[in-house]
């Protein structure tokens, strides 16, 4: 099993066989999401690291997914937050990265 990059316009869409790793960084105290345009940041960035797991994913899908998401953290030197993310219980801070909501496939 591989990471691979989702293009843009597949943001917000999930199928439940997978598992997903999403980045979101911002300027400390600004919010995140997939329409942020990139500027300029005038301070530290405040990162968050989310691995999303479909209702039929795999074990090892899972596995890899958690075992990738911390292996970022470490290249970030460990200051991203991580959160863990299940299908159907998505944090609000996640659902609020989708302007468009989430869509299972």
């Amino acid at each position: 099993m591989q990471v691979v990059a989702l293009p843009k316009e597949q943001y917000g869409n999930f199928y439940s066989g997978d598992s997903y790793i999403f980045y979101a960084a911002s300027e400390l105290g600004k919010t995140s999401g997939t329409d942020t345009k990139v500027s300029q940041v005038n301070g530290p960035l405040e990162v968050h690291l989310h691995f999303w797991l479909g209702s039929a994913t795999s074990t090892d899908e899972a596995g890899v997914a958690v075992f990738k998401t911390v292996e970022l953290d470490d290249y970030l030197g460990g200051h991203p937050v991580q959160h863990r993310e299940v299908q159907g219980n998505e944090s609000n801070r996640f659902k609020s990265y989708f302007k468009s909501g989430i869509r299972y496939k």
